[in-house]
């Protein structure tokens, strides 16, 4: 028998509408092939050198378009705008979404323009101001491709992680409960700070995510910088990375009713009536995963070696051969070598090395998720948070000082003794930590379908104590650093805008030599 809160979820309406489908007769948004092909090439080449997981690229995109046409341009024609880059681009099918949507669109971003003059042909924009066009973006990502599923499944996530976290320190339950609210949506959807924050947002200011609704944001116009102020002091707070870890394993479970739902919009509850029905179903979907993840992991794992080396060997060009010709006066080409090969042949033998998912993994995820769907015996989750630092958290941090300039000195020494040059030093230490960091995401990405147990590895604990100075170190870098990436910047600026208008007048030039064409028959 189902528990009640899965028996809700089931037969609850969660069927998105399809507003992206044209009837008959009705004008579509339409690009020719060669400029589609052109637009979903550029695309890759910018997921390529902007490190983005695969599910934040689409809004992402969103984003660039928005602040290119509201910020730079000022464009009257926003949505029809949106709507051609996004179906050109391959995030929309061609030919199927309507043009009336284009007027929906523009009425929305009209109505932050309005009342967000300050968003207008502006060089920089304020933190509120960037923290608006992802919100915006966010909702048009939401109403394009609505995810009833996920919000509702995210929702019965968070209400059965209420049930079993049990935390033993100062905090209070409405900040428990938001991060509690955070780690969910993490865990279960893989969010990033702005997909979250989005979120949050809708959950504050009392909006249904997706429906376009404008008025609900410019009602608390007045208190939105306090607003993004407490969103973004939410996703710093130092339980939620704590929070995530200890309620991962159901996360994988809640992952796969919501797939199995989606498998079966018609009836959901087809694969969970019967418990032998929803085993072998569950078996099978996580046998597929595992597969799928696998050959993901090789290819974010290509990617990320293919990014570092790129730009290894542009910096290399930009600044150590110059330092080497013109401050040392003499050029070495051991240490240039080792320092443009060594960190790519780092991450792929860090990402090379994944320990692959098996049948007893399986086991474990299927016993959990009939606990979820029909009760089961659930133990609590203890989870203990000190908001103060007391005097052993101040001596454990001057230890992990110790072990960071021990890890980073060591480092530097080897370098001296293979004649890297300061500006060489600097660079190798830089990509070391962010090579580091990437391989440890590939990984954990690589284990996302792991249900974790509790094990104490002696070469674990060691090969941790020795890494993770330079793992936090190049958490820290991608934190504090992501918005700077130079092809990034060269392709948003300089190169995305004149080569989409060059697209636009390569379609519009299609269209009048088939307008010919036809004229001479």
């Amino acid at each position: 028998m189902l528990t009640p809160r899965i028996d809700n979820l089931l037969s609850r309406n969660l069927r998105a509408p399809e507003r992206l489908k044209a009837v008959d007769g009705e004008q579509t948004i339409s690009v020719h092939r060669i400029t589609n092909k052109a637009a979903v090439l550029y695309e890759k080449l910018r997921y390529l050198v902007d490190y983005r997981d695969e599910n934040t690229i689409c809004r992402s995109a969103i984003e660039r378009i928005l602040r290119r046409a509201i910020v730079i341009e000022n464009r009257d024609d926003v949505g029809t705008l949106l709507l051609r880059e996004l179906v050109s681009a391959g995030y929309l099918p061609n030919e199927t979404v309507p043009e009336r949507e284009a007027v929906t669109l523009s009425a929305f971003v009209d109505a932050y323009r309005e009342a967000f003059p300050s968003l207008r042909q502006k060089i920089t924009l304020t933190e509120t101001e960037k923290v608006l066009l992802s919100l915006m973006a966010s909702e048009i990502e939401a109403y394009l491709y609505p995810s009833l599923v996920n919000d509702a499944v995210a929702e019965a996530f968070f209400q059965t992680a209420k049930e079993r976290v049990k935390c033993v320190g100062t905090i209070s339950s409405e900040a428990l409960d938001t991060q509690l609210y955070i780690a969910s949506r993490r865990a279960l959807l893989r969010e990033d700070d702005e997909s979250v924050a989005y979120a949050l947002w809708c959950k504050t200011i009392g909006a249904i995510p997706g429906t376009l609704d404008s008025s609900k944001a410019i009602a608390v116009q007045s208190e939105m910088p306090v607003i993004i102020s407490d969103i973004r002091s939410s996703l710093r707070h130092r339980i939620g990375p704590l929070l995530l870890s200890k309620i991962k394993n159901d996360a994988i479970c809640f992952t796969i009713i919501s797939e199995l739902m989606k498998l079966s919009p018609a009836d959901p509850k087809a694969f969970f009536n019967d418990p032998k029905v929803l085993r072998d179903q569950a078996e099978s979907f996580l046998t597929a995963k595992y597969k799928v993840e696998n050959s993901r992991v090789m290819q974010s794992s290509i990617r990320a070696v293919a990014y570092i080396f790129c730009t290894k060997i542009l910096i290399a060009i930009a600044l150590e051969v110059p330092y080497d010709l013109f401050v040392v006066g003499s050029f070495d080409y051991v240490p240039l070598a080792i320092n443009v090969v060594f960190h790519p042949f780092l991450l792929f033998l860090i990402t090379r090395n994944i320990r692959l998912l098996g049948e007893d993994n399986t086991k474990r995820v299927l016993e959990r998720v009939e606990a979820i769907v029909y009760g089961g015996e659930a133990k609590s989750i203890q989870v203990k948070y000190r908001s103060s630092i007391g005097g052993l958290d101040i001596f454990f941090g001057g230890l992990y000082g110790l072990m960071f300039m021990g890890s980073f000195g060591l480092i530097v020494y080897g370098l001296f003794l293979l004649h890297f040059n300061p500006v060489g030093i600097l660079l190798f230490l830089l990509f070391l930590a962010l090579v580091s960091y990437f391989g440890l995401r590939i990984r954990y990405n690589a284990q996302r379908w792991r249900f974790n147990v509790a094990e104490d590895r002696v070469l674990l604990l060691i090969w941790s104590f020795l890494t993770l100075p330079v793992i936090r170190a190049g958490r820290w870098l991608t934190e504090k650093f992501s918005t700077v990436n130079i092809f990034v910047f060269v392709l948003d600026v300089i190169i995305e805008a004149p080569f989409k208008l060059v697209l636009k007048l390569a379609d519009l030039f299609i269209l009048f030599l088939k307008d010919k064409k036809e004229e001479t028959y």
